[in-house]
């Protein structure tokens, strides 16, 4: 597969991208429990990356490791069946932590009954630690808890929220007293200690993995709400449905349960290694073949272009596709390694193959991404471009090209004879519009266009709808 020279749609969810056991998968979802493919998909991948947590890292550069955590986010309006795919999907790690929930009970029990023990009583036996929880997935949390359960869990932890309505609710009470910050350096996979919150504890290489469903309605809500511009939303993946065909839902074929219970469990079979010193999370590097690397660099190259070129608001999406370029270049390896129909490959080198399957995915994200920020945009365009003559130029003037003041100008002086249904201007006329247009073009150079070299100019929105 080169997904190098095939051109996608990148509206379309690239279902295709994944490995045929994963894709039959999601299609027997979708056809027996109406599950809708991009939520399968997408939380098939936050699952595997919860369950090799940080046993294998991607090795983005030799001095820059990136874990396999995802936050994401499910945007539907109610009753679409934003939670029934992550139920089904997460149900093995929720049995793992059952049987680990046994298992403390029991390291507990022997706990409490060697601390009932009198001193002499206790000098005849070996001593007992007291035991800690060992879980991977929380429904709802507080700063306090997750920072207690992320010391303790080397492998790191989850947060899965069907209804996120109410973590929002809290998000603004933790901006005010830092735990948010707390939150985004972890997704950074910054060192937590003390001076992070108010707490002693201190431990490296935390993984946090983040995923919920949220109304359409909510959803526009809070991201214009307090949270705008704070970092969150830019940090979270958005699969938004709108609408599909439902029917009644059937029995799913056992043979699909039991191959992904199977996957799972194999995955968590992954040995998790600590630092005897400092008792920190160590992991096996997954690291880039020759060629992958060629084909990264010349992705970041094309994406630094757009980064430069772009409004803000869609310089920020770029920053944040290099981390997420990485780990799903590590997540589609996983897939990869452990499913037969693909390509031997070594769990811990990643090819072009999983590296472009990466690429593909985040081209959709860019595009999905774009529509959601561009719909708050609009409004904000159309008032900078009332007239009809300003927005017929601007939607004609060139996408991916710099241009010049002169090539506006043409462009304005054709549009304004259509408009007046004229055959030719007199010469102060064509004064008044180089005039115009060199005054336009600088009142708005940080708005709808950017200053490029060479007195060049590029347009901000060249995705805009008009």
């Amino acid at each position: 597969m080169n997904q190098k020279n095939n051109k996608r749609d990148s509206s379309i969810f690239p279902l295709d991208l994944f490995p045929k056991e994963i894709k039959d998968l999601i299609k027997e979802l979708k056809d027996k429990q109406n599950f809708a493919e991009e939520f399968t998909a997408m939380g098939i991948l936050y699952t595997v990356g919860l369950a090799v947590g940080n046993t294998h890292h991607v090795q983005a550069l030799n001095t820059w490791n990136v874990n396999l955590s995802i936050w994401m986010m499910f945007v539907a309006r109610s009753g679409l069946g934003k939670s029934p795919p992550m139920k089904f999907l997460l149900a093995p790690l929720r049995e793992r932590d059952k049987e680990l929930n046994k298992q403390f009970q029991e390291e507990l029990k022997e706990f409490q009954e060697y601390e009932a023990l009198s001193k002499d009583d206790k000098d005849d036996r070996d001593k007992v630690d007291e035991p800690k929880r060992q879980k991977h997935l929380f429904r709802d949390f507080t700063p306090e808890r997750l920072v207690s359960s992320m010391s303790y869990n080397k492998r790191g932890i989850g947060v899965h929220s069907p209804e996120f309505k109410e973590m929002f609710n809290n998000l603004d009470r933790y901006a005010k007293s830092g735990a948010l910050q707390m939150l985004y350096s972890w997704f950074d996979q910054e060192q937590h200690d003390k001076d992070t919150m108010s707490t002693e504890l201190s431990f490296s290489e935390p993984f946090f993995s983040l995923s919920g469903g949220i109304t359409t309605k909510l959803f526009n809500l809070f991201r214009h709400g307090k949270l705008s511009g704070q970092g969150f939303f830019e940090r979270m993946l958005i699969i938004m449905v709108k609408d599909f065909e439902c029917k009644y839902p059937e029995d799913i074929d056992s043979k699909y349960i039991e191959f992904w219970n199977h996957f799972i469990k194999m995955i968590l079979h992954f040995e998790q290694k600590t630092d005897d010193k400092y008792n920190d999370a160590l992991y096996a590097p997954m690291r880039y073949t020759e060629a992958a690397k060629l084909r990264l660099k010349e992705w970041c190259t094309h994406n630094f272009k757009k980064q430069k070129r772009d409004c803000d608001e869609y310089a920020t999406i770029y920053s944040k596709q290099q981390i997420y370029l990485h780990k799903f270049a590590g997540l589609f390896n996983v897939l990869t390694a452990h499913c037969k129909s693909e390509q031997d490959e070594n769990l811990g080198h990643i090819g072009c193959y999983s590296l472009n399957r990466a690429i593909g995915l985040i081209e959709y994200f860019e595009a999905a991404h774009k529509k959601i920020i561009g719909v708050g945009l609009q409004n904000e365009v159309h008032d900078l471009l009332k007239e009809d003559l300003k927005r017929e130029v601007y939607s004609r003037l060139p996408k991916e090209e710099p241009f010049s003041k002169f090539q506006a100008v043409d462009l304005w002086t054709e549009v304004s004879m259509k408009i007046r249904n004229i055959d030719y201007l007199n010469d102060k006329e064509k004064s008044n519009i180089s005039r115009t247009v060199g005054n336009w073009l600088k009142r708005h150079k940080d708005d709808l266009f950017k200053k490029d070299q060479h007195n060049l100019y590029r347009v901000v929105y060249p995705d805009y709808d008009f």
